[in-house]
């Protein structure tokens, strides 16, 4: 689980502890544990602090739907980033490959490398030729079968 979504679980852990602290109605309580009882001014104060507290957590919460939001728009973009680098780095690949068939390929059968009989010459020479052409389609991407 990633961090982001950790501290949007923890802020959205304490919004419902936040409202369900709210909802309930919790005694005034001094330092030596004794409840308090309020003058009437006092408990309108107390309810206005609490409807105050409850918009408050309802703009957190509206908050924490935005940043879950956002933070979903950041991993879907995050994702196509991978993905997009692993395409890319698949055709570095490929392009690596296709070089190294086109080396190989050259160093055996080009014509000014071949030795052997002058049969041998010109069958590598048509071998070089006709093959080189496909080669280089394939590396422009423009390969297309020719057996189907």
């Amino acid at each position: 689980m990633g961090a982001e979504l950790q501290l949007i679980l923890i802020l959205l852990a304490f919004l419902v502890g936040v409202a369900l602290v709210a909802d309930a109605q919790v005694p005034l309580v001094d330092a030596q544990g004794r409840v308090i009882t309020l003058a009437g001014g006092e408990e309108g104060d107390r309810l206005s602090e609490v409807a105050r507290l409850r918009m408050r957590v309802k703009a957190l919460e509206g908050e924490v739907m935005e940043l879950e939001a956002l933070y979903r728009a950041a991993a879907r973009q995050r994702d196509a980033a991978r993905e997009r680098n692993l395409q890319l780095a698949g055709l570095a690949h490929a392009g690596t490959a296709v070089k190294q068939i086109k080396h190989a390929f050259a160093w055996r059968f080009h014509p000014d490398r071949v030795r052997g009989t002058l049969v041998e010459k010109r069958v590598k020479a048509e071998i070089f030729t006709e093959f080189w052409a496909e080669i280089e389609r394939i590396e422009r991407g423009a390969y297309t079968s020719t057996t189907t």
